[in-house]
């Protein structure tokens, strides 16, 4: 449970929440590092249906030990089903959320919204939390969560701060709390729009196996013509939020969330140890303050580029990007002087510091300018020195035969790994051991209470109360009555710890006692109720009787036979224009005109029925004129920037749609539009479309949206090529009032961004108004 520090005196109430830290497990010794490190959450896989696929370590049968394990420490387990799920994978799903959360599992992370609605069906009792992957990129398609049972959403790892704030306060006024990557991956798509990995083979990012192909190396091509050198052109650094957390939790937000499940042990203890430090000067009232020494030990454990980003708020630029390498980068340490091959040692120069203090097995990396890697070994003897405003450290260690290669060489040195200090061994702390103290201020009497939850001192929960004794009230309790009296907490979360008296009391115990339960009443409303003690393997939820899968699965095979006669009649699709229909996506349309020459060229010399065209563009620049017999749908973009977004909106209703056949969405916006088009959609066969990135693969999430009222409703190209399309063929049978649309041949969007590998997003490139650009892989 996040740590929570207030004060509540004379009315007046400040409470700051210190967010939850949230670490990643993906084998039994990252359990232990998060735990020993003092993680207040866990997340992990349990199956293949999560987002690290057939990696995943751990199986249903090992959930048990893993939630008596972390809830003995008081930390939470969240269970990853976080992939796009076929029809034959919805009743597997419900079975495996049904064994975690008997096991006691605390919370599920979903990004279908097909699994979502059947759990909340079937199993309400289990929170859910939406994955980052559910594309949930705007404060609007927040409004969707609620319905389908979600209490957290994971924020795209794209928004910008000032996003992200009113991301959140929107959120909280649905009653979602928001979870934030603090540290790991970035990755260079809207969040579960990239389907570059699956177009390019076979492996879906959206189903837990992506290959990583922005991690190569691409040619930029502009015309036709290769520009500069191959380079890592969409690949970008790691993200590190370190100097961000106090601006993130005044914002509300309630987790702060590691990535990086299939990284290293040290990786996660190291991680987890920094974060764990900086909330800790939080929850004491400090400043996280200067953060480079923490920033330099998470580079050790583990960075994709030369610097961490912090999310887009650090610029697009180049320096957003990995650079030479896509793997661990490390730290830079300096560049390698003299060289002494016979004795196994060298020296690395640098102006600044790398750690206040080396320590022996240290990995060090030695690479070329290129930084292709030279030679790497832990180090175990070295020599520190200082000399004038530089640093000099002297290496001994590498074998004499690679030292004699490097000589004469540009050599830069990097450190891999840094070993940490063991923690130390914990007593098992109370569940929630409550502390007091008794003081006086300008005639009042201040009770200040402060509940221990975890090992760490840090993670707290704490209350003052103030009162003014009776006036004229000459008795005094002595301090051992008053402690006795303090410790009185039957019947309350807590377990009484120790009781400081600084203030003489003159009044009576009753008013003393009304002092103690005014300050529970103060903590049990900052926070849930505290839960069962550790070791219960419950958290405290009364665990409901599993539904019954086998009744499930018959019932899910009815469902996915029966006809679906929602839609308004006047949506209804004649016969004759059930197939056939083509849409031509214009998603790089910047306001030149659309000719009858661009159309054939962009669609291989097709006509199409439909021109799909960026609401925010037509907004900008006007509905084009088109060639006769070819119809405007506008589209509402996934991802576009808040300001831009407002702005959009603002200008809609001032834009004439009576061209337009419809609008396409991405299946979460559909209540805003209507507000801000009623004419537009109570026009007789106004299209809503749930177009590309509405994530459709399964029949509960196709119905999910015809329930919203989309007339239209794109079908993901996850069910159309290399799975099994039976239950696709008959998809116009059992809808008949809705139009299903699918990849057709020539381009379609692999990735959706809020970068532009071509001019590093600078808002005054103009590049692609005159040129097309293309990427290709070497």
């Amino acid at each position: 449970m996040p740590d929570t520090a207030a004060n509540i005196s004379g009315g007046y109430s400040e409470v700051l929440r210190v967010p939850e830290l949230l670490a990643p497990v993906g084998r039994e010794e990252h359990l232990t590092a998060a735990i020993e490190e003092g993680a207040d959450a866990i997340y992990l896989g349990a199956s293949d249906l999560n987002a690290r696929g057939e990696r995943a370590q751990f199986s249903a049968a090992d959930l048990p030990h893993i939630c008596e394990r972390a809830h003995a420490a008081d930390v939470k387990v969240y269970l990853a089903l976080n992939i796009l799920l076929h029809n034959e994978e919805l009743a597997e799903a419900l079975s495996l959320a049904s064994d975690a959360f008997s096991a006691g599992v605390d919370a599920a992370i979903v990004q279908d919204r097909g699994l979502a609605k059947v759990l909340h069906e079937y199993l309400p009792e289990l929170p859910l939390h939406a994955s980052t992957q559910f594309s949930v990129t705007s404060a609007e398609a927040l409004r969707q969560l609620p319905a389908l049972g979600f209490t957290r959403v994971v924020a795209p790892r794209e928004l910008l701060l000032p996003e992200l704030k009113a991301y959140v306060k929107r959120a909280s006024e649905l009653n979602l709390e928001v979870e934030v990557f603090i540290q790991g991956a970035m990755c260079i798509s809207v969040s579960g729009q990239c389907l570059m990995s699956w177009a390019e083979g076979t492996r879906s990012a959206n189903r837990g196996d992506c290959a990583q192909p922005c991690r190569l190396k691409y040619q930029l091509l502009q015309d036709g013509k290769a520009v500069g050198q191959p380079r890592r052109l969409i690949s970008p650094s790691d993200i590190s939020r370190a100097e961000d957390l106090t601006e993130l939790a005044s914002a509300g937000v309630i987790s702060f969330k590691i990535e990086g499940r299939l990284r290293s042990e040290n990786y996660v203890r190291t991680a987890v140890r920094v974060y764990r430090q900086l909330l800790d000067r939080m929850a004491a009232g400090s400043e996280t303050g200067d953060v480079d020494h923490e920033t330099a030990l998470l580079h050790t454990a583990f960075s994709r580029g030369p610097s961490f980003n912090r999310g887009y708020d650090g610029g697009r630029g180049r320096k957003f990007l990995s650079g030479e390498r896509s793997s661990h980068y490390g730290l830079y340490a300096g560049e390698v002087g003299r060289i002494s091959p016979y004795k196994g040692e060298l020296i690395v120069y640098s102006q600044d510091d790398p750690l206040p203090e080396l320590k022996p097995g240290a990995v060090w990396s030695l690479r070329d300018e290129h930084q292709n890697e030279l030679a790497s070994a832990p180090i175990h003897q070295y020599e520190l020195r200082s000399r004038g405003m530089s640093h000099t450290v002297l290496l001994r260690g590498f074998h004499p035969a690679i030292l004699r290669d490097l000589e004469g060489k540009k050599v830069s040195a990097y450190l891999m790994s840094y070993p940490l200090e063991e923690p130390s061994p914990q007593e098992a702390p109370a569940s929630a051991r409550l502390d007091l103290t008794l003081s006086a201020e300008e005639g009042s009497i201040l009770l200040t209470g402060k509940v221990y939850r975890g090992h760490s001192m840090g993670k707290s929960l704490s209350a003052t109360i103030r009162d003014t004794p009776p006036e004229a009230y000459s008795a005094q309790i002595d301090e051992a009555r008053i402690k006795k009296q303090l410790s009185k907490l039957g019947g309350t979360a807590y377990e009484p710890g120790t009781v400081t008296v600084e203030a003489a009391v003159h009044a009576p115990v009753s008013w003393l006692n009304s002092l103690r339960r005014s300050l529970i009443e103060a903590l049990d409303a900052q926070a849930d109720p505290i839960e069962d003690p550790p070791g219960s393997g419950t958290s405290g939820k009364v665990r409901s009787a599993a539904p019954d899968i086998r009744k499930f699965k018959g019932g899910l095979a009815r469902l996915l036979g029966e006809s679906y006669e929602d839609a308004k009649p006047s949506v209804q699709a004649p016969a004759g224009e059930r197939n056939g229909e083509r849409i031509l996506d214009f998603v790089s349309w910047q306001g030149a005109p659309v000719t009858a020459e661009v159309i054939r060229r962009l669609s291989d010399d097709t006509d199409p029925d439909f021109l799909l065209l960026p609401l925010d563009k037509l907004v900008r620049y006007g509905i084009p004129e088109l060639p006769a017999g070819i119809r405007i749908l506008a589209d509402v973009p996934v991802s576009l920037p808040f300001k831009l977004w407002e702005q959009t909106l603002a200008a809609v209703p001032d834009l004439d749609l009576s061209a337009a056949a419809g609008i396409v969405t991405a299946g979460d916006l559909t209540d805003a539009l209507r507000g801000i088009l009623p004419a537009a959609f109570a026009k007789d066969g106004f299209r809503l479309i749930a177009g590309p990135g509405s994530q459709v693969t399964n029949e509960i999430s196709l119905r999910e949206l015809a329930d919203q009222g989309f007339t239209d409703i794109y079908l993901d190209d996850l069910v159309t090529r290399g799975t099994d399309d039976s239950w696709i063929l008959g998809l116009p049978e059992r809808f008949p009032t809705i139009r299903f649309w699918v990849p057709g041949k020539g381009c379609s969007r692999s990735m959706t961004l809020r970068f532009c590998p071509v001019g590093y997003s600078e808002p005054s490139c103009t590049l692609c108004q005159k040129n097309r650009f293309s990427l290709k892989a070497e």
